[in-house]
């Protein structure tokens, strides 16, 4: 099954789309070729209304420039719509939690990210927050490809992870201010 077929099954069809060019699929970084087989199929997109998001890794490079912990050659492929990061370093997917900090190695290789991690529920509820997803998308609607939900005031800085405390916000410019943390 492709990584495709995957994302469809688990959230049904992409909502919201970026199609690359051809080109632009060629000027990407260094990925395996199932992952740029994914941005061909159904773009940079978003699904089950903005729960998880595939990202254009070349715009999604300079959110890692803040994050002393990310090794420069880690490419962004995903993210979920609290902003936590999905990377590629080397052949492995980490989660960057912006909201703690944290930096963790959630599958081995890109196949067992989208199998076994992106796909199934206990990893949707452990560290997608997706229980909480459902409120913050009942109280204040869904994210846009450029949004996210982020809390205030920021969990470290003693914030609350309720959805009184959660604002739709501009991702880029809410990574950044948590990278200042």
């Amino acid at each position: 099954m492709t990584f495709a077929e995957i994302l469809a099954r688990a959230f049904g069809p992409p909502a919201t789309s970026v199609r690359p060019e051809l080109e632009e699929l060629a000027q990407q970084p260094e990925v395996p070729p199932e992952l740029k087989e994914l941005w061909a199929e159904h773009g940079w997109a978003g699904y089950a209304d903005g729960f998880y998001w595939t990202t254009n890794p070349r715009e999604s490079a300079e959110l890692l420039r803040g994050w002393r912990r990310i090794p420069p050659s880690a490419t962004v492929i995903g993210r979920d719509a609290f902003a936590n990061l999905y990377l590629l370093e080397k052949d492995a997917v980490f989660q960057l939690n912006p909201h703690h900090n944290d930096h963790d190695q959630v599958a081995s290789n890109l196949g067992q990210f989208y199998r076994i991690c992106v796909a199934e529920p206990t990893f949707q509820d452990g560290y997608m927050w997706k229980d909480l997803f459902k409120q913050a998308l009942a109280a204040h609607g869904a994210v846009a490809i450029d949004e996210c939900y982020g809390f205030f005031p920021a969990l470290k800085l003693g914030g609350s992870d309720d959805v009184g405390s959660i604002r739709r916000v501009k991702m880029h410019e809410h990574l950044m201010f948590l990278a200042q943390l």
